[in-house]
């Protein structure tokens, strides 16, 4: 069964997240900010795969919250490019704000601040992984089977990642015999220091008790001999015939065999319509709270046909299935109808960005304006595309802020039976002539207010390999550092470049 070490949780195991962490723990250093980059989440508990994100936050040595930490994330945002990172999204009006960023090996990266509870769950996770290796294969098969069928999305009303994951570790501990312990009852009934956690999610400071059984190896093995694939028949068998929504949660922390949780005795509010997957640390949060009723019906649907094929075909045919959904890549932005105009949205899109592709759109018709705000939805024809879209995330048109997010095209289809919409195909903007590119670069350096500013346009003139404007954008930056301004937002405007600093960067590249 091997040893789980705790005291290296949170170190990486393996050299792509380990050159993640030290990139953005020297633009921690660079910046003058003390602290801890710590990864969690798939990458720290064995259920991470060849696409998976790389979840990492940022640990500041004293207890920040709020603004202040929303500054720290845009002070690192800032500063990523110097460190090799490219492709930067904004996401600072979530409830735990992130930054997205494409590190130099390709590794997509989300990083946040201060998220203790995202490190024990993971820790809590790991444990339960490494008791039993079906642990893990059940749960990555689990995930995989909720992405390809477009499930994994609260925005659109599903369920997250974390969440299929906690579904999984209370079959396996309800299963017969049981495949796993609770491991947070043990540690409770075997007098385990207390590990207190704060955490200011609900906007108020919150303690939270973390501890579970760490010593795995001293845990005796599971009588349970079922193979992976029987385990995960019974993993949509449990959920689709067995377990009653309407009035249990899915809690591990107080899971048992025998007996079942009430969601009504729960921290949070509960409905007998409504889900309830309780989070094993945060009491109040339960994962389930944004599910909808459209989302909980898919879901159960595809578990059904999910058990069925595994009836009939076993892994190879519910493998054969999964493999045959082809990914999609769709964003939709909440859209005020009075006040931003379709032709204002195609606009943004094509001028900001440098879109290979056409692209479809789909946005609220003058049918639905008694709906002063709707969603429009976007298809692309690539990843690229749709991550090049997405950096305009929080970007202004006019009076309203997009705010971009991946979604399903079971969202569409909700949208589209809820409403009317009218459909485009737009093409990309004719790009734009070397020589329009340069003179674009040198103007913006001359109105650039912000380092953030600059550096932007020297991965604008390094993208159409113009080297003298990135030379003369290095001169730029090295004015601004010179002087002694943080990176922030809020810059005194900088000397501007002069006519000698340009022809001093183009005779140095003639």
């Amino acid at each position: 069964m091997g040893r789980w070490d705790r005291r290296n949780f949170g170190k990486a195991q393996d050299s792509i997240v380990t050159n993640v962490v030290e990139r953005i723990q020297a633009a921690a250093k660079h910046l003058g900010i003390d602290g801890d980059v710590v990864p969690f989440g798939s990458h720290t508990n064995t259920l991470c795969n060849a696409n998976s994100d790389c979840d990492v936050t940022f640990v500041p040595r004293e207890d920040v919250w709020g603004e202040a930490a929303l500054h720290i994330l845009k002070l690192i945002a800032q500063e990523l490019p110097s460190h090799g990172f490219k492709s930067i999204i904004h996401i600072f009006q979530a409830s735990i704000p992130i930054i997205k960023a494409i590190d130099p090996g390709g590794v997509e990266v989300d990083l946040c601040i201060g998220n203790h509870l995202g490190i024990h769950n993971s820790r809590l996770v790991a444990a339960y992984c490494q008791l039993d290796r079906r642990v893990g294969e059940v749960c990555r098969l689990v995930k995989q089977w909720a992405k390809s069928e477009e499930l994994v999305s609260i925005s659109d009303g599903h369920l997250t990642s974390y969440a299929y994951t906690l579904l999984t570790l209370y079959f396996l501990m309800k299963s017969s015999p049981p495949l796993l312990p609770n491991l947070q009852d043990l540690a409770f009934g075997s007098g385990h220091d207390s590990v207190a956690v704060v955490d200011r999610k609900w906007g108020q400071k919150m303690t939270w008790e973390c501890k579970f059984w760490e010593d795995v190896e001293l845990l005796p093995k599971s009588l349970n001999v079922d193979s992976s694939e029987k385990l995960l028949r019974g993993f949509f068998r449990f959920y689709t015939e067995e377990f009653d929504w309407s009035t249990h949660a899915v809690c591990v922390r107080l899971a048992t065999p025998k007996q079942d949780v009430s969601k009504f005795n729960l921290a949070a509010p509960a409905t007998k319509e409504g889900w309830f997957i309780e989070d094993p640390f945060d009491l109040r949060h339960n994962l389930a709270s944004n599910c909808i009723k459209e989302g909980r019906q898919r879901i159960l649907a595809r578990m059904a046909e999910a058990l069925r094929l595994l009836e009939e075909g076993g892994l190879q045919a519910f493998h054969s299935y999964r493999s045959s959904k082809k990914s999609k890549f769709m964003l939709k932005c909440r859209i005020h109808v009075e006040k931003v105009s379709v032709e204002d949205f195609k606009s943004t899109i094509t001028t900001s960005t440098n879109l290979k592709d056409a692209f479809d759109l789909h946005f609220p018709s003058s049918a639905t304006r008694n709906k002063e705000v709707a969603d429009a939805f976007i298809i692309f024809k690539s990843k690229e595309s749709q991550r090049q879209v997405h950096e305009l995330n929080e970007r202004m048109i006019g009076e309203w802020q997009l705010r971009l997010m991946p979604c399903s095209t079971w969202a569409l289809q909700d949208a589209l039976a809820a409403g009317e919409y009218q459909h485009l195909e737009v093409a990309p903007k004719i790009s734009t002539k070397p020589e329009n590119v340069a003179d674009q670069v040198r103007n913006g350096y001359r109105s650039a207010t912000s380092i953030a500013e600059v550096k932007q346009l020297i991965e604008l003139a390094r993208s159409n390999d113009l080297k003298y404007e990135e030379q003369l954008g290095l001169k730029r930056l090295k004015q601004l550092e010179s002087s002694g301004q943080a990176p922030s937002s809020a810059l005194a405007t900088p000397a501007k470049p002069t006519s000698e600093d340009e022809a001093e960067s183009r005779a140095a590249y003639q």
